[in-house]
């Protein structure tokens, strides 16, 4: 198949890789790019550290104090951003199930909340209050910001030529975020009818939501809100 990924790099690279040793051909159009804040002043010493993305593993190895918490626990909302804060030096990485809601549980199970002082690093855009659900179970939570998204402002030429001469079977979507963004700038471009036969492979019925509009060829949600199910919702 001829797919679109919309996500950010560096990850659209690699999972241009893993469609392309599956046998697709891919093309990339970030629908988001990431930036990185400058390292904040954090006057205490965390018990635990947590990560909702690869991104923000990212960001805090960026950070000169980085080197004092790879030895405490590093919570990884999932697999890929699991493997990213092992590579990233962590040494005690727990991962959860894949979404928020998991990995608050998987935290809560795990932690003394009479000692816990959990840091949060965060992007900008928080689908859910994950420190809130710590803080009812009586767990410290410091949300720091270590990254925020800008939105694309159109479509790429040679995504664009793609998408008018029906050279895209089907575009894999991210987040919310991401598919409202890529609805705008399909619509934008005058392609929305171009969809006639395209799927669209989603990774939530979160991300689903802002695609209805664009729903002709059909629609994909991933049986998991991970990459993993994603791809193996592609197939061959």
């Amino acid at each position: 198949m001829r797919l679109l990924v919309t996500r950010p790099q560096p990850d659209a690279q690699r999972t241009a890789a893993s469609l392309e040793t599956l046998g697709h051909t891919v093309l990339i159009e970030p629908m988001t790019t990431i930036v990185f804040a400058p390292p904040p002043e954090i006057a205490f010493s965390p018990t635990a550290v947590v990560f909702t993305s690869s991104n923000g593993v990212r960001a805090v190895s960026q950070w000169p104090m980085v080197s004092r918490w790879r030895k405490i626990a590093a919570f990884a909302v999932g697999e890929q951003t699991g493997l990213t804060a092992r590579a990233a030096g962590f040494a005690k990485v727990e991962i959860g199930g894949g979404d928020a809601a998991s990995l608050a549980d998987m935290i809560i199970a795990r932690v003394d909340a009479s000692q816990a002082r959990i840091l949060y690093i965060s992007g900008r855009e928080r689908s859910v209050d994950l420190a809130s659900s710590l803080a009812r179970e009586g767990i410290e939570v410091v949300t720091i910001e270590g990254y925020y998204a800008t939105a694309a402002e159109k479509l790429g030429e040679r995504a664009h030529r793609a998408m008018a001469d029906g050279a895209i079977d089907g575009v894999l979507i991210y987040s919310h975020r991401a598919a409202t963004i890529f609805l705008n700038l399909v619509e934008a471009a005058g392609l929305a009818g171009a969809f006639g036969r395209v799927m669209l492979y989603v990774i939530s019925e979160s991300a689903a939501e802002p695609l209805r509009p664009l729903v002709a060829g059909g629609l994909v949600i991933a049986a998991a809100p991970n990459e993993k199910s994603l791809i193996a919702a592609i197939g061959r």
